[in-house]
């Protein structure tokens, strides 16, 4: 019985032996795809990160292209059409002297009677009372090259809207 059992020992120890080894290799294989698994994680979130980075940069270089635009546009003021880039001729020159003299005229809370009038169509400008303003427009701005030529109490200075 002594020499069974002596000889089932190594054997005993062998398997015992065997199953350690079994198990270090699959423990050393699940950490390696556990460390596997957490590179992937990581080059994944490194990939967003920079990702992320890459729209914010470039929606910050879009808004930095436009705000010169914005500036300008926010700045930009009505001129009087002297010093704006018409191109207009005498007989539109009066109208716009005459809408100088009808702004005056509504600045005062006066109305503007029948003697100023349309120099290319002879015709009195017309006069529109609102409760909140008073427009006055050329009756016809088509004669002089544009859609409407108007002052108004809340804009004194004469537009011309092409």
């Amino acid at each position: 019985m002594n020499s069974e059992s002596s000889r089932a020992e190594p054997h005993f120890k062998t398997q015992a032996l065997q199953a350690l080894e079994d198990f270090n290799e699959e423990e050393i294989l699940r950490q390696q795809e556990k460390e596997s698994e957490e590179q992937k994680k990581n080059k994944q979130k490194t990939r967003r990160i920079i990702g992320q980075w890459i729209v914010l940069i470039v929606c910050i270089g879009i808004i930095l292209y436009q705000v010169p635009m914005l500036i300008s546009a926010a700045n930009k003021d009505v001129k009087p059409l002297r010093h704006g880039p018409y191109n207009t001729d005498a007989v539109t020159d009066q109208c716009i002297r005459n809408l100088w003299q009808i702004s005056r005229l509504i600045q005062e809370e006066k109305l503007p009677d029948d003697t100023l009038v349309c120099p290319a169509s002879k015709n009195p400008f017309m006069v529109i009372q609102t409760k909140m303003d008073i427009i006055v427009r050329s009756p016809n701005p088509e004669l002089y090259g544009f859609k409407d030529i108007r002052v108004s109490k809340k804009k004194p200075v004469p537009e011309i809207i092409e």
